[in-house]
């Protein structure tokens, strides 16, 4: 996160991180970093280089003290092509003891993520009930709901102390475009009785 300020007054956002495609809560702290008191304090949000929507893009501010700060509650609503680093600017009006006015421009970073797009649509297991000895085939399929590709995709499938894997029980599948169905099968051998568990367990990298 990055925070700029004119002369005295910071406007500083908690979190620093949201997520694309959906609405979020950032609290704005704005912060008065100077040695003399500010009356009308007003900051003023400029999204025209931002692909962000912030309600309120005004905020009534008031007084502040020296190293005082009031924080104020804005949603920001980011596309999901929005970029990994959007930069909001910033202007603060307020007065200056005596009644002069004066104006202070910055600037703040956040940093935008996409969430987890990569769902689990079905597992098939075969046989349902698998003998003592034999050997039974569990079909993972799965689909990139998002609207851009996932990198470095990797399944793994975790067995209880009955199931023996056959063979690895991870497949690296790398890139994963959007829409797409996937399906990866993994081979166990059941050598115990009783109910065992198996887990699948996905990785993967956001470009």
């Amino acid at each position: 996160m990055y925070a700029a300020s004119g002369q005295s007054v910071l406007v500083v956002p908690e979190p620093s991180t949201i997520s694309a495609g959906s609405l979020n809560t950032v609290k704005l702290r704005v912060i008065n970093a100077g040695e003399v008191p500010l009356q009308s304090v007003r900051v003023v949000l400029s999204l025209q280089k931002s692909q962000l929507s912030v309600d309120p893009s005004v905020l009534d501010v008031g007084e502040l003290q020296p190293g005082e700060e009031r924080a104020f509650a804005v949603r920001v609503l980011a596309p999901a092509t929005a970029s990994s680093s959007e930069s909001i600017s910033y202007q603060v009006l307020y007065a200056m003891p005596g009644g002069s006015a004066a104006v202070a421009q910055g600037a703040f970073t956040l940093s935008v993520v996409l969430p987890s797009a990569v769902t689990v649509t079905g597992l098939e297991l075969v046989p349902q009930k698998p003998q003592v000895g034999s050997t039974l085939i569990l079909a993972v399929t799965l689909v990139n709901d998002g609207v851009l590709p996932v990198y470095a995709v990797n399944v793994t499938v975790q067995a209880s102390g009955g199931l023996a894997p056959l063979r690895a029980p991870y497949a690296y599948l790398g890139q994963l475009n959007p829409q797409v169905l996937t399906s990866v099968p993994f081979s166990f051998r059941a050598q115990a009785e009783g109910v065992q568990e198996l887990r699948v367990v996905l990785s993967l990298i956001h470009i």
